[in-house]
């Protein structure tokens, strides 16, 4: 079985969900639909072929040992992003001479 890539915006509804401690919780905090966010965690958990929330019998999901492992991952790749986006901000901002080099971006 050959594994999808879940979105940005899945690892964002992901995240939502588990510091929220609900589907509702992770809808009001994005501004959608509480089935935008089922749906968005369904189309994931079917991408990556594994359960992320345990649902059953509770209005409280929680992790699965499979979303356990996902958790720091997609945390890692949004900070990642979230970083990206601020730099490429603040060189769209600064004037051309103020800029850093390619070099200082690269560490």
């Amino acid at each position: 079985m050959r594994i999808g890539e879940p979105t940005l915006d899945q690892l964002r509804i992901f995240l939502a969900v588990e510091e929220e401690g609900s589907f509702g919780g992770a809808a009001k905090r994005m501004g959608r639909a509480i089935s935008a966010i089922s749906y968005g965690i369904a189309q994931m958990e079917a991408q990556l072929g594994v359960t992320l929330f345990a649902r059953e019998g509770s209005r409280k999901p929680s992790l699965t040992d499979a979303g356990q492992g996902l958790l720091t991952e997609a945390r890692a790749v949004t900070d990642r992003v979230d970083a990206l986006v601020w730099a490429i901000n603040e060189l769209m901002i600064r004037p051309a001479t103020a800029r850093p080099s390619v070099r200082t971006l690269g560490g």
